[in-house]
């Protein structure tokens, strides 16, 4: 009897050893799997942050992602400037470029004086070019922005707006093409609007081809 005891307990000893086993290689196997997971995220990780801070070329330049952003061209105005010499002087505030000054419109109110102005300045014609400026509100303003932008030169015949980009740190770049006349005795200017969803730009940089 003594025995046959001593079998069946060799036989659950083994049962025993088994489950332990099994229990020991789904525990490693759940530490492989979240080694190879933390792993895949850091590689993740390291990426996205090489992504943001651009890729570093032998010139010790950044190559960064340049994207062309959506816009609604609100209107165009063609004017002739006062005597002052500040560009867009008659109803804008915001920053020179070399011949173009630049204001991000952030408030409805800002949009509502740059349309007095050119009223006062220019006549009740001046505003004629420009559409859907009654739909921008504070509410838009909260998310998107209107962009002005007031280019004058000597002879000027056309400015034309092209494009709009914009980095992965959300600053944009306006690329527009001009058509002057040196010949053209008088100073000429343009001023566009366009209206931007979904970005509020900290600041924008302007490029002229001719």
């Amino acid at each position: 009897m003594s025995e046959k005891g001593g079998k069946n307990l060799d036989a659950d000893g083994k049962f025993i050893e088994t489950r332990h086993m099994l229990l020991i290689f789904m525990i490693v196997l759940n530490i492989v799997v979240i080694a190879l997971c933390l792993v895949f995220l850091g590689m993740q990780l390291i990426k996205r942050q090489a992504d943001m801070a651009g890729i570093k070329t032998g010139d010790d330049e950044y190559i960064e992602e340049i994207k062309p952003i959506s816009y609604e061209l609100l209107g165009i105005y063609n004017y002739q400037p006062n005597d002052s010499g500040a560009i867009g002087a008659n109803f804008l505030s915001g920053q020179v470029i070399g011949d173009a000054e630049y204001q991000v419109i952030r408030k409805a109110s800002d949009l509502s004086d740059i349309m007095v102005n050119l009223r006062k300045n220019f006549g009740e014609e001046s505003t004629y070019a420009f559409s859907g400026t009654n739909y921008v509100d504070d509410e838009f303003l909260k998310s998107g922005s209107v962009i002005a932008i007031a280019y004058e030169k000597r002879g000027l015949e056309s400015f034309e707006l092209n494009k709009i980009t914009r980095d992965e740190n959300y600053y944009l770049t306006a690329i527009a093409k001009e058509v002057s006349n040196e010949e053209i005795e008088g100073d000429y200017g343009t001023l566009v609007l366009v209206k931007i969803q979904n970005i509020q730009p900290k600041a924008i940089n302007i490029e002229i081809s001719q």
